[in-house]
């Protein structure tokens, strides 16, 4: 690498770490608080499934609201969100993003919050948060400003408190400052994928401070995402399915951390955009490997690493139950004691050492009940006692052991019964 990219690089490094230090400082001295009491938190929320809309208090409980919201973001992860500021009534758009007031030093203008893009969505199990990031163009009297993706939490306090923050960093020149947006989240359309309510933004920093707040509407691509019972060939109403009930591989998908943010400009360019969005459509091992062979520090580079991850690991289960599938009824414990080697951490890896020793042990019990029979297959029919007597002496509690001392008995006695010439 040239010493002047270098360089850069490493200066470039240091501002967002003196960045990073400043925002944090911002965001914990008051910028939260101030969105908090500009915000206009709604009095209840109201959630369409099936076509029937009405309260979320009585029809679900938090637990299925997690769960349905989870499912319909991670649904719609990796797709561009139509953001719109919108009518008290949360029923049509007015204008496309979020804006709100910003004094720049002494340059007075307004900045926007458009076209987020939804990445990397998990769930914390811990606090049972749903956890993601956002990369928004966001820009400042029409310009756009250099920022990170938003680290966004949404927190279902209770049936009528659902809230969504995000917090991000951005600079203008050489000022930096942070922003804390703030979702009061008043309607949810499962059946449409529609989040809606009031939001508020404030923040500030060197020379700059601004805040805002109205209402807004958000529309995701992919609809109908909940999941479905089914009866037979038929798939019945879609419905909410608590949190822990949901299936493992939307359970498994990694939260993203606070500090686990990049920088953008405006987003990823679209010819790589257009082929994320095309692999993660898709959802397969070789087009994630292509995503990253072509983009290996992309925008969607941490999630495309996950996702290859999850598949990776899903694909080795499925090869170690159909290895297991094969051998459950076999009585060879070679075949347990290989499974063992591929699999050393793997899901039958008790069950296959059980029948491994246990087989093992049966087969070198018939293996030692083989050699008696074959040795008194060859002395039974004898007449000469010396022979008889040498299975006695290897087996002297054999299975034949006490036919054997009867049969040097009738001998021993017909001996002495011969005259003598």
């Amino acid at each position: 690498m040239p010493i002047k990219d270098r360089n850069y690089r490493a200066t470039s490094n240091a501002l967002w770490r003196v960045l990073a230090v400043i925002v944090s400082s911002l965001l914990t001295a008051g910028c939260a608080a101030t969105t908090s009491n500009m915000l206009e938190n709604v009095e209840s929320v109201q959630v369409c499934l099936n076509g029937k809309c009405g309260p979320a208090a009585g029809r679900f409980t938090r637990d299925e609201l997690v769960g349905g919201l989870l499912v319909m973001l991670k649904a719609n992860e990796n797709s561009e969100i139509v953001l719109c500021s919108s009518d008290e009534g949360f029923e049509k758009c007015e204008s496309e993003g979020l804006r709100w007031y910003v004094q720049g030093g002494p340059i007075p203008g307004h900045a926007s919050f458009e076209k987020p893009y939804l990445i990397q969505v998990g769930l914390d199990k811990q606090t049972s948060q749903i956890k993601f990031k956002v990369d928004a163009t966001v820009k400042w009297i029409g310009t756009p400003v250099f920022c990170q993706d938003a680290y966004t939490e949404l927190t279902v306090s209770s049936t009528d408190q659902i809230v969504v923050e995000s917090k991000f960093a951005c600079t203008w020149a050489i000022f930096p400052h942070g922003w804390n947006m703030k979702y009061s989240v008043g309607f949810i359309d499962f059946d449409n994928s529609i989040i809606a309510g009031n939001f508020a933004v404030s923040g500030g920093g060197l020379l700059t401070a601004g805040a805002g707040s109205g209402s807004f509407i958000m529309r995701f691509a992919r609809k109908r995402t909940l999941l479905a019972e089914t009866t037979g060939d038929r798939a019945t109403e879609a419905v909410l399915i608590p949190v822990g009930q949901l299936p493992p591989q939307i359970l498994a998908a990694r939260a993203p951390a606070r500090d686990d943010v990049k920088k953008s400009k405006g987003g990823p360019s679209l010819v790589e955009r257009t082929l994320w969005e095309s692999v993660s459509k898709e959802n397969r091992a070789d087009g994630y490997r292509q995503y990253l062979a072509r983009y290996p520090e992309g925008r969607f580079a941490s999630t495309a690493r996950a996702n290859l991850q999850a598949i990776e690991q899903r694909e080795a289960q499925n090869s170690e139950l159909a290895l297991w599938s094969k051998i459950k009824d076999s009585t060879d414990p070679h075949d347990f004691e290989s499974y063992i080697a591929q699999y050393p951490k793997g899901l039958f890896v008790d069950l296959a050492s059980v029948r491994a020793q246990r087989f093992r042990t049966a087969a070198k019990e018939a293996a030692m009940i083989d050699a008696e029979l074959a040795l008194w297959d060859q002395v039974k029919g004898s007449t000469d006692v010396d022979e008889i007597r040498i299975y006695l002496k290897r087996y002297p509690s054999g299975q034949f052991a006490g036919i054997a001392r009867n049969r040097i008995r009738k001998l021993t006695a017909a001996s002495k019964e011969v005259p003598r010439p």
